[in-house]
């Protein structure tokens, strides 16, 4: 297993996965000028899952090709981003639920829009478990 391209695509997922909660809100206030209502919490969450899975499975064939030389097992990889994807929703739905958001907003300075700070804050915790879905995911998919 290549450590190396393990970290490098856990910090990349993770930082393109933390902006999506951002991007996302700031679409929808341009768009619809709503601020965040539950249908656009949900379509964020379903992006978010989507992404989440297409950047596992991509990752996982990447990581199964560099160690095993071609990719063998793609049962193993669509399960493994499963995996992950089911670590996302845990972690969406748990922040969501408590209110854990609130925490990494209250780092922010007040003259950051409200919903770049309620971006940054699903964000914060989108980004942590991205990373630790890649690394459980990429250490199994690299089995040959």
């Amino acid at each position: 297993m290549n450590t190396g391209l393990l970290i490098g695509l856990m910090f990349a997922c993770g930082i393109l996965m933390m902006a999506m909660p951002v991007v996302c809100f700031m679409i929808a206030n341009i768009v619809m000028g709503q601020g965040i209502t539950p249908f656009i919490l949900i379509m964020t969450f379903l992006i978010i899952l989507l992404l989440t899975f297409l950047l596992s499975a991509g990752s996982f064939a990447y990581m199964q090709y560099d160690a095993c030389k071609k990719v063998k097992n793609t049962t193993q990889i669509f399960t493994n981003a499963g995996i992950a994807v089911a670590i996302q929703l845990v972690s969406l739905l748990f922040v969501g639920i408590t209110g854990w958001t609130s925490i990494p907003k209250q780092m922010l300075p007040a003259t950051v829009p409200h919903l770049v700070r309620e971006g940054l804050g699903y964000g914060y915790y989108t980004f942590f478990a991205t990373m630790y879905g890649i690394v459980l995911g990429g250490t199994l998919s690299s089995i040959c």
